[in-house]
């Protein structure tokens, strides 16, 4: 009886398996042009390296796939929409986690390159200031985090970003110079840089894991991506695996500012703007003459003369830099310059015929309604801020210009706007604003005497702790002779020659001790820095004098250069080169960093820190940065001249300005490898004179005390106790 019950189960066992042989599991898969990660073959068929492991995870799972072509962004809408079941190639964002569910299992890392015209010297990421810089649309490399799009936010650049439909684009957009820079994945850049007259910039950044992604509300992505990530693992397991053999087969391997006076800028925005109402009033003739030609054929030649100058001025307002517009009195606008175009971003039929209030940011149209319609009505001109809004709704300050056309009958009819971009001009103010208002707070709440007198030695500032240092308020001493404050005759006197000397240039210097005494007779000693305060003409108006009470240095002067020579011995025998990164780009560093790399530290800071790393080392650095990796390893680094040279790392997660960031110390070990390599010489040596000839005794001694000498060199502890 339990026979048969056994017989009967395995029965009904080998029957659920041979069903769930036979019934193929059907799937929809997204695919684009990304060679060599995914690409359709000269055969029509989809091929690289995701494309193998697809097939190779489909076969084994007894799966028939479907590949669905599309874009990029075609095929992210195709998978949230439930059209296909998954995705190849996805970086993981916070937003697409709302959007798709992931593997748990990294198939591939990756990071993005940005790459410039042919001939172009590209020195920092700052250089993209006002470029216009491609990517692909909807990708991890535009909209992830650290991607193009943080990037240029977190360093305040000002670019136009362009998305294409694939890199392909970005590279021809490139060779044809529509752009200045575009970014792509590193393995399609290496793929194909060739193929195109594109550079390859040193900035890498957005190191990203790329993973299959599934319709988010299937009840089938469970179970793809439990069985996705289980093949996975074993593929990675097996080193003689597609995932290995694929891999290597697709795989291997500050523009200066010119500011003008405001008198130039206005005086040549008046020019122009009468040069554009001329050529509006010369346009106005033309059609005059259009109706009256018969009349006036005898002055044929004085008319091609007129119309010559038309078209020079035409081609005035055309090249102009600034952007013209006019329109009729109730806002419609008849004309703009190509300037306008170029920047707003319109075509020529977009903008004629419309209302210029569609062009006006809600921040200006109150401006525009109640203060410059109606003061260009009444007295004919108007001049201030406006904030303009172009095409993809971003909007910056202009300074503008208008002046109102009146017809033969004196009547009203056009309004003519001239306008200059001046969100730069913006920054620079705002930066001197945000500079005088650091230094002031830093001047008032500085921790030692900042006093400023005239040249007959009135006090005219004194800052809070000079006052709490005298023991007097600002009211008594602004005003005062600074010799009321001088210990002796002879400190007056010397000082009065050294500010003599200072002032009338015989001296530079103008550093020095002086004894004074504060208000309440207590005599204390200050070590006192005097600098010019120069006015636009170079003549030394005042002499501002910053203080330190060095009383107490003085009594312990001994003790602590004793003490500043042991630290000092400390530091250079304990510290390398320092640096703060985040996701390899340099925040800071020290001047040890610079004295090992061959730059300077204003070169190193904002530099992409994989560039101070040979090109053999950069994989496992980098590996090491994802990883969060904090112990001491070793490194190949490569010097600004080119030498490359051994190199300890170490690193550690700080917080720094509200986020994570590491903290890395490079020390360059290439006399430790050169003593190390001695003293393994020295060791083999050792070992043969001992097993070779015992009674030697006196040179092992010497071999001996040699490795120890070398041991301590690299502070280690002896290894042999000598006997003598």
């Amino acid at each position: 009886m339990k026979t048969r019950i056994v017989f009967t189960v395995f029965l009904i066992v080998l029957c659920v398996f041979s069903l769930s042989a036979k019934e193929k599991l059907h799937l929809k898969i997204g695919t684009y042009e990304n060679s060599p990660k995914i690409f359709t073959d000269d055969n029509g068929e989809i091929s690289g390296f995701w494309a193998d492991i697809t097939k190779e995870i489909a076969k084994r799972e007894n799966w028939e796939i479907e590949w669905v072509h599309g874009t990029w962004d075609q095929c992210l809408q195709r998978l949230e929409n439930k059209e296909i079941d998954i995705m190849v190639d996805v970086g993981l964002t916070p937003a697409r986690q709302k959007r798709f569910a992931f593997s748990n299992e990294i198939l591939l890392l990756s990071w993005t390159r940005l790459y410039t015209q042919e001939g172009t010297e590209l020195q920092s990421i700052l250089d993209l200031n006002g470029k216009k810089i491609a990517g692909l649309k909807g990708s991890f490399n535009i909209e992830g985090p650290e991607g193009l799009k943080d990037i240029v936010d977190k360093f305040n650049i000002n670019c136009k970003i362009i998305e294409m439909d694939d890199y392909i684009k970005v590279f021809e957009a490139l060779d044809k110079k529509i752009i200045y820079a575009g970014i792509t994945n590193k393995d399609f850049g290496d793929k194909h840089e060739q193929d195109y007259r594109v550079e390859r910039t040193s900035i890498i950044f957005q190191p990203a894991r790329m993973q299959f992604a599934f319709t988010r509300d299937s009840e089938l992505t469970p179970h793809l991506i439990d069985k996705i990530d289980q093949q996975i693992i074993k593929l990675k397991k097996d080193t003689n695996s597609i995932y290995y053999n694929s891999m290597e087969k697709y795989l291997g391997e500050q523009e200066k500012i010119t500011v003008f006076p405001l008198w130039i800028k206005i005086t040549i925005a008046i020019i122009l703007t009468f040069v554009i109402i001329f050529w509006i009033f010369i346009i106005f003739l033309k059609n005059q003459v259009k109706h009256r030609t018969q009349e006036l054929e005898q002055d044929i030649t004085k008319l091609k003369q007129a119309e010559e100058e038309i078209t020079k001025l035409s081609k005035i307002v055309e090249t102009t830099c600034q952007l013209v517009v006019l329109t009729t009195i109730d806002g419609s606008v008849v004309y703009v310059n190509q300037a306008y175009l170029d920047i707003s971003g319109f075509i020529e039929s977009e903008v004629i015929g419309s209302s210029m209030f569609d062009f006006t940011a809600e921040e200006g149209m109150k401006i525009l309604k109640e203060e410059t319609i109606p003061q260009l009505l009444s007295s004919g001109h108007w001049q201030g801020e406006m904030i303009v809004r172009i095409k993809d709704g971003t909007k910056f300050p202009a300074d503008l210009i208008c002046s109102l056309i009146k017809n033969k009958n004196d009547e009203p009819e056009y309004f003519v706007a001239v306008f200059n971009d001046i969100t730069e001009r913006k920054l620079v103010v705002e930066q001197i604003k945000t500079s005088e208002e650091k230094y002031r707070v830093i001047t008032e709440n500085a921790k030692h005497i900042i006093i400023t007198h005239d040249l007959d030695g009135k006090i005219t500032y004194a800052n809070n702790f000079a006052l709490e240092y005298m023991n007097i308020t600002k009211e008594e001493v602004i005003g005062q002779s600074i010799a009321e404050f001088i210990h002796s005759r002879e400190d007056m006197d010397a000082m009065k020659q050294r500010q003599h000397d200072f002032i009338t240039g015989k001296n530079n210097v103008h550093h020095y001790e002086l004894n004074v005494k504060n208000l309440s007779g207590e005599y204390r000693i200050l070590e006192v820095y005097g600098n010019p305060i120069i006015d636009s003409n170079n003549n030394i108006t005042a002499v501002l004098i910053i203080a330190y009470d060095i009383t107490e240095r003085k009594k312990t002067e001994n003790a602590l250069r004793e003490s500043e020579a042991r630290f000092k011995a400390l530091h250079n025998a304990s510290f390398g080169g320092i640096t703060i990164h985040d996701k390899g780009l340099i925040l800071d560093c020290n001047k040890g960093l610079a004295e090992i790399t061959g730059y300077t530290v204003d070169e190193l800071v904002g530099m992409d820190g994989l560039l101070l790393i040979a090109e053999e080392s950069r994989e496992i650095v980098m590996e090491n940065i994802l990883a969060g990796y904090e112990e001491p390893y070793e490194a190949i680094g490569i010097r600004k001249n080119g030498e490359k040279y051994p190199l300890r790392l170490e690193a550690r997660q700080i917080p720094y300005k509200g986020k994570e960031v590491r903290v890395v110390e490079f020390r360059d070990i290439t006399e430790s490898k050169k003593i190390e390599e001695e003293i393994k010489q020295r060791m083999r040596e050792l070992e043969i004179f001992n097993d070779a000839a015992v009674d030697r005794e006196l040179v092992i001694n010497d071999l001996r005390k040699e490795v120890n000498e070398m041991l301590e060199k690299m502070g280690k502890k002896k290894k042999y106790d000598i006997v003598t």
